[in-house]
Order: structure tokens, then sequence, then C-alpha cells
């Protein structure tokens, strides 16, 4: 019986040595860090370099994977969709909050785990060197005179920035429009190159940019060197705005192993409290933090919130003004004229005016157009202008191949000139959003 018992204890001693290991073999591969810009952005960025200090404290390996597009939603989801194993994990910032409430994906704050807020990095306005925007109110008056054409740029419709200003705008009664571009990056290339009066982004944007100027901060006091000597919203009369701050983070899937969980809360705190991470984080004007779990998932909740709130109040004061909508709005009024007038027309002529008008061209061409104009609210105008120029070359014309150039064609080139180019604002479906075109 004693020799019994000793085989069972060591077998018991085994599992259980086993059980511990296994517990404490994660991560089994490398980590992946899924993040939402284009190499060199400045989330992509921060992400190297915190898996340089991450692979250097925990001796784990951390790669950095870019699936930029739709201001962050491709990102989301492919983290969303990932093996909820702990291997994956995705660096965050408040924009994404707001893409997720404009989003029609319809995301939702507990679709997420929220592992670390690690960054507090203020909002700032930042203008090009030397063209007479060097303060906020020669910026202020320049806009009076542009009667609203004024154009401030920035990432992403609907991101913190984005925000930020129709926040700035609704405060001074400031009236400009919003230039969306792929990235910060490329927003501060234009602003460069003169396409834009003001750049919505953080002080340390202009670090390493000889022609770029901070002419303001959203900081309750001034800020350290290097831009100590950059004013608060508050110094140049923007009320209220002291606390406008884009936050850097990471989450993962909603269902994430108790282990993983425990490593990254350990991983994220040293990090947070290494010389070297702070240093890097402390020489752009941002602060060092550490905020993880319920807390960071009581903030997140908060800027879900306000974002919502914020884009509401947009969209009603939008919705008055010209709206994606306007063209097709446009083009029904003169369709309805049309049919109307064409109905009249017809009825001096013949007693038999409808057989004989839907029968006509013009009849079919008219009904495709309120039909086309009518599933625009869920095909988007490029899905929608494609199908109906295919429909009317191919059905009335019998012209296969003409029907094929002339509505990829004209659906490229008003993607193009007016909807990149002139950043003219149309209905888009979905698609569009989902992989960010």
């Amino acid at each position: 019986m004693s020799q019994f018992l000793q085989k069972f204890f060591l077998v018991f001693l085994f599992f259980l040595a086993g059980t511990v290991c296994q517990a404490q073999s994660f991560p089994e591969r490398p980590i992946k860090i899924v993040v939402y810009t284009k190499p060199g952005g400045a989330i992509d960025v921060f992400s190297r370099k915190f898996a340089a200090i991450a692979e250097r404290l925990s001796g784990k390996t951390f790669i950095v994977l870019n699936h930029p597009g739709a201001g962050g939603v491709i990102a989301l989801k492919k983290i969303q969709k990932s093996r909820p194993d702990g291997h994956t994990i995705g660096a965050v910032t408040k924009s994404n909050i707001g893409k997720m409430v404009s989003s029609k994906i319809n995301f939702k704050a507990e679709d997420f785990n929220w592992l670390a807020l690690l960054v507090r990095d203020p909002e700032a306005l930042i203008v090009k060197k030397g063209v007479g925007l060097d303060s906020w109110n020669e910026v202020y008056q320049k806009s009076l005179k542009s009667d609203g054409g004024q154009k401030w740029v920035g990432p992403a419709k609907g991101g913190n920035d984005h925000i930020t200003a129709q926040k700035i705008w609704k405060e001074t009664g400031l009236k400009a429009k919003w230039v969306p571009y792929a990235s910060g990056g490329k927003a501060v290339t234009a602003l460069l190159g003169g396409h834009g009066a003001v750049y919505v982004g953080n002080p340390g944007d202009t670090l390493g940019k000889e022609g770029l100027k901070v002419i303001a901060v959203s900081s309750q006091s001034r800020l350290i060197e290097p831009f100590n000597n950059i004013p608060t919203f508050s110094e140049i009369g923007i009320k209220g705005l002291d606390s406008e701050i884009m936050w850097r983070g990471f989450l993962a899937p909603e269902q994430m192993p108790q282990e993983a969980k425990s490593f990254y809360k350990k991983l994220f705190k040293q990090v947070s409290e290494d010389s070297e991470w702070k240093q890097y984080i402390e020489k752009t004007g941002a602060s060092s933090v550490f905020i993880s779990g319920d807390q960071f998932l009581k903030n997140v909740k908060q800027d879900f919130a306000e974002f919502s709130e914020t884009l509401k109040d947009f969209q009603s004061k939008k919705s008055k003004g010209a709206g994606p909508y306007l063209v097709p709005i446009i083009w029904g009024s003169v369709l309805f004229i049309l049919f109307c007038l064409v109905l009249f027309l017809e009825t001096k002529k013949k007693e038999k005016v409808l057989p004989s008008f839907f029968n006509s061209t013009l009849g079919y061409f008219t009904i495709g157009l309120f039909v086309y104009l009518f599933a625009m609210s869920f095909l988007g105008y490029f899905v929608g202008t494609l199908l109906f120029l295919m429909g009317y070359f191919v059905l009335l014309h019998k012209n296969f191949k003409k029907g094929i150039l002339v509505s990829f064609c004209w659906v490229i080139f008003s993607y193009l000139l007016f909807y990149k180019a002139l950043n003219v604002q149309l209905p888009v479906n979905f698609i569009f959003e989902h992989w960010g075109l």
C-alpha cells in the first residue's frame, strides 16, 4: 500500500509541476502587436519602441504588424477575430474610439479586453512657419476672411483630432472644414505643402521638423521643455478645452487566458516605470502613465459617451448644410420635375400616357435614376453609380464592353478627383468604410 501511495504521490507531483510550467509558459510564441497605421505613423513608432523595451524586460519576442485603413477599423476587426490566446494584441488610441462610434460596424467597449493605457498626450494646434499664421489670433482673423474655406488637416474623420477641431470651432465660432488624410504624417506633409492652415495633432509631431510651429496646446499648465513657451488653450481664449488629450495604449480580444492577463499587467507596469520609456515619452511633451483593467474600461466608456454626443451634435448641424446626400437630393428634385414635365407633355399627345412613357428610353432612364437614388443610401455613391451606368449601357444600348469601360472609368475618375483630391462629401457604403478606401 505504501509503495502505491508513493507512486501516486510522484504522479501527482509530476502533474502539478506540468501544470505550473504550463501556466508559466506564456507566451509560447512571439507576440503580435497589430497597428492601425502604416509604418512611420505616431502609433507605429510608439508600438515599436514599446516592443523593444518589452523584449528587454521580458526576454520575449514582439512583432509589429501594420494593418492600416478605415481609421483603424480594419485593425480592430483583425484583433477582434484573432485567436483569444493572448498572443495577439493591438495598439489603440483615443482616435479609435471616435471611429468605433462613427463606424457602421457598431463596436462596443465590451468587445475588447482593455489591457493598459500608457500615455497621455495633449492635443495641439500646429501651423507652418512663415505663412502669416504664427499665432491663434492670425489663424482666427484669416478664417474670417476665408468665409468658412479655411482648411484644417489631420488623420481620419471622426478621430480624436477631428473631434478636438470641432470643439474648438464650436467654442470660438471659427468656420473651417476638415480635410482628412490617411495618417498624421501625410497630414503634416500636406500642411508643409501649403494644403492646409492648421494641423491638429500633438506637440511631439513637430520634433525634427523645422518648418512647423505649435501655436497652442490643450493643458491646464504649460508643458516642460522644449514646449514650455507654448500658450495653453485658455491663455489664447479657448475656454473649457484644457483636458483634450490623445491617450495611447493596448487592447486584446475580449476573451483571454488569465495567465496572459497576468503577464501583460506585470509587463505594462514595468514598461511604464522604465527610465528609457519615460524619457522617450516625456521628450514629446506627453506623460507616462499606467491605467489598466476596470479603470481603463471606465475611461473608454466615458470616451464612447463623449464621442457619441459630439458627433451627434456635429451631424445635426451638418444636416442643415451641405452633406453627402446633397447631390442626390438635387438630382432627385430635378428628376421629379422632369418626370412631371414629360407626363404633362405626353398627356397632350396621347391618351395612354403611362404605357408609352414607361416603354420609352427616357422612361427607363428616369425610373432607373429613381431606383439608383433610393439604393444609394445603402449601396453608396460609387457602387450605386457603377451598377446604374452598367445597367444603362447594357440594357438600353446593348453594349456590354462600352458599359463596363465607361462605368469603371467614371467611378474611378470621380473617386480620385471628387472624393480624394477635392474632398467632396459623397455617400459611401460599408465596403468603402471597412477597407479604408
